[in-house]
């Protein structure tokens, strides 16, 4: 998937504004607004992010999910926000950067099993 440029990254941390506040990315909480924003900058197209009802931040698992076609939606199995929580105190652009990058990289990942499948079926 395709990684934002600087001025991508600005407009989705206004868009994230305007949708949610301050986020300070402790908690995948804030995910779904911003796989949001990024979408409204053309980024990960057909993604969405699911949270798991948490009963507390060793709970905090989320889906992620990517629409093939209107009738296929591929999932991977639950996410715990450890896996790809940002370093650090997880504020601004570079937050925003880490958390795009490892959605990005297991929604390639989901999208290549799946294109891998289907080469092996259409072989077998």
């Amino acid at each position: 998937m395709k990684q934002p440029s600087p001025e991508e990254l600005v407009e989705i941390a206004e868009e994230l504004d305007d949708l949610e506040g301050d986020c300070d990315w402790t908690e995948s909480y804030n995910l779904w607004c911003l796989v949001c924003a990024a979408q409204h900058c053309g980024l990960l197209p057909g993604v969405s992010v699911y949270q798991l009802m948490p009963l507390g931040r060793r709970d905090d698992f989320f889906l992620i999910t990517v629409e093939v076609t209107p009738t296929i939606v591929l999932a991977r199995a639950p996410i715990h926000w450890r896996e790809i929580e940002p370093p650090g105190p997880g504020m601004g652009a570079e937050a925003i950067s880490h958390l795009l990058a490892r959605i990005g990289e297991e929604c390639s990942k989901l999208l290549v099993a799946f294109h891998e499948n289907a080469a092996s079926r259409s072989n077998g």
